[in-house]
């Protein structure tokens, strides 16, 4: 097993120690779960990313037993108070907002770990409404597969988002690139995994203020087939140069995302520019559509992915909004068409949650300030 080092741990357990809590559980605990806790009792461990079977997460810390300020005793307490019923699983470990590992002590699952990820109802994490998410088979297993995350992810998730981004875009012509592949690829995930997170609380808040969307599936996650559509979307412009890392990513682990209003929405402010990111198959068959051959010379070539902020409002108006095509592989590239200026696509989507996916709108008109504030409070940085 890996050097796993900790810190911050709190009293040293005694037997009685464990016995209280089996006692209240009703249960007994699994012999590696005592042995590690004997050891080590709560805690934050050298290694801040657990690898499960299916999925992986960032990790936070043990909780200990008994001692301290947030234990495992006063979770549970938590739970009641809620009248959150989490049966047979304990939770022992924290990821982050209100994600918990667990330990079954069930007959049938006894041992494994189970992650409960709450779901966003109403702009609101709820735990009732989550989901149990197997992640591995025992607690032996699951220390097994903590791992340290690199540097840049590290930083990044630590609170430096604008200066490892900045790092990684003085690498972004990846022919040219200093930085490893894989940390690179790391920080772009963490990247869009943090606008998909955006993404669901703006949308649980518009739903709570009544906003009516044109479409059903405003939200839409990755599709199944995602890989072999990336993989033809890139043999598509492979002729004319590369697709960015940036959309590749957003569309592999993000999915798509439509704001645009009912026509029975009332919003303050006309031609807000609904954030809009269309899923892979519309992109396909938009990039089908195209003559590629029979654009100008001098003019960039673009993927559309989204319409412009008058077409979003139903007027006729300028040219769709295009992610650049690059000559050569970048992390992201331009974002052409928009009001915006000179910007990327990872700029966009930072602008588009610094106004709660509505970023045209006037400064000025006060009962949409007060609307946007309402969506952007708990929005994650990029």
């Amino acid at each position: 097993m890996k050097k796993i080092t900790f810190r911050k741990c709190e009293q040293v357990l005694a037997d009685q120690d464990i016995t209280n809590l089996e006692n209240r559980l009703g249960a007994k605990l699994p012999e590696d779960f005592v042995a590690h806790y004997k050891k080590h009792n709560g805690g934050y461990p050298n290694m801040n990313w657990s690898s499960g079977v299916e999925i992986n997460y960032p990790f936070e810390s043990f909780l200990p037993i008994t001692y301290g300020e947030d234990t495992i005793e006063k979770k549970l307490q938590e739970f009641d108070n809620i009248g959150f019923n989490y049966g047979t699983k304990i939770p022992f470990a924290v990821i982050e907002i209100e994600d918990v590992f667990c330990i079954d002590l069930s007959e049938e699952y006894y041992g494994q770990i189970f992650v409960r990820v709450p779901k966003y109802v109403k702009g609101e994490y709820n735990l009732h409404k989550g989901d149990w998410e197997y992640h591995c088979a025992s607690f032996t297993e699951f220390l097994e597969g903590l791992n340290q995350i690199n540097y840049y992810l590290f930083e990044y998730r630590d609170g430096r988002q604008a200066e490892i981004w900045e790092e990684l875009m003085a690498n972004n012509n990846l022919s040219k690139a200093i930085l490893p592949l894989k940390d690179i690829h790391a920080v772009l995930k963490e990247t869009i995994r943090m606008a998909k997170i955006n993404i669901n609380i703006i949308f649980g808040q518009l739903q709570a203020c009544g906003y009516q969307f044109n479409s059903e599936t405003s939200v839409k996650e990755p599709d199944a087939e995602i890989e072999s559509k990336i993989e033809t979307l890139k043999n598509l412009i492979k002729p004319y140069g590369y697709l960015p890392l940036s959309l590749e990513f957003f569309l592999r682990y993000a999915g798509s995302v439509n704001f645009i209003p009912s026509w029975k929405s009332k919003l303050p402010y006309q031609y807000a520019d609904s954030l809009y990111i269309a899923d892979i198959d519309e992109i396909i068959v938009l990039a089908e559509a195209r003559e590629w051959d029979e654009e100008e010379d001098d003019s960039p070539l673009y993927l559309e992915i989204s319409p412009d902020y008058y077409h979003k409002d139903n007027v006729s108006g300028g040219m769709p909004y295009g992610i650049e095509i690059t000559r050569e592989p970048q992390i992201d590239s331009r974002l052409l068409n928009t009001p915006y200026g000179d910007l990327y696509f990872i700029d966009y989507l930072r602008l588009c949650f610094d106004w709660g996916g509505f970023p045209h709108i006037k400064n000025e008109n006060k009962n949409y300030q007060e609307f946007i504030e309402n969506l952007v409070k708990r929005r994650m940085t990029l």
